[in-house]
């Protein structure tokens, strides 16, 4: 499967299963109201047979949120599906200038990367074209010889253990995996994904001002 969500979108029944679940046992965990895209992928991965493999665009956010968002990450890692996490280039998409990765899931994983995870950091290829990112041809290439190899390249691409990953309370952020000498310890804090999680958290706070003073209203009116 190859899957790309809508960003942010709030109109994707989080109310109906907030109220009566999921009655076919997709959505285990229920993700906040404004950041519907783990519903989308739990959905996806309800869908998967037992060779399936699935690519699918999501923002960078639901790799590092906690909450419901931590607990499908979780129950991924734990269950060894992720296979491949492709950060890239900010500003690809009209409408959306957060940054992005492309996940790779996979039921079938070959023996040499059961209980890995390939984290490939693409965030620098790509060509500004008018008004946008654009992917580079030489960069798309490198990518996908690093997938197809699954070798470590300094500052690009390397294997993260499960194990790893647990430590790191399953986060998934690309960065914090692929460095120079492949190390994954320590804290790295990427200047795109702490922007967007600003602007997530600014924009969360001014919805929370609106449900307040709804509150309020009908408080004063009854």
């Amino acid at each position: 499967m190859i899957a790309n969500p809508p960003f942010s979108s709030k109109n994707w029944g989080h109310e109906r299963f907030k109220a009566g679940g999921d009655p076919f046992g997709r959505i285990k965990h229920l993700p906040p109201k404004s950041h519907g895209e783990m519903a989308f992928l739990q959905h996806m991965v309800a869908s998967m047979n037992e060779n399936g493999r699935l690519a699918v665009v999501l923002p960078n956010g639901v790799f590092f949120r906690g909450g419901a968002e931590l607990a499908v990450r979780k129950d991924l890692i734990d269950a060894d599906l992720v296979e491949a996490i492709v950060q890239l280039p900010v500003d690809l998409f009209y409408g959306a200038m957060i940054p992005a990765c492309v996940l790779v899931l996979n039921r079938a994983k070959q023996d040499a990367r059961i209980g890995r995870v390939l984290m490939i950091d693409n965030s620098e290829g790509f060509e500004r074209r008018d008004t946008k990112n654009v992917l580079r041809e030489d960069g798309i290439a490198r990518v996908v010889s690093a997938f197809d190899n699954g070798e470590h390249q300094d500052g690009f691409a390397g294997l993260a253990t499960n194990e790893d990953i647990a430590a790191h309370r399953y986060n998934l952020v690309v960065r914090r995996y692929v460095r120079s000498g492949g190390e994954a310890n320590g804290e790295v804090v990427d200047l795109d994904d702490a922007i967007a999680a600003y602007r997530e958290a600014r924009h969360e706070r001014v919805e929370a001002d609106l449900r307040l003073e709804d509150v309020l209203k009908s408080l004063e009116e009854a």
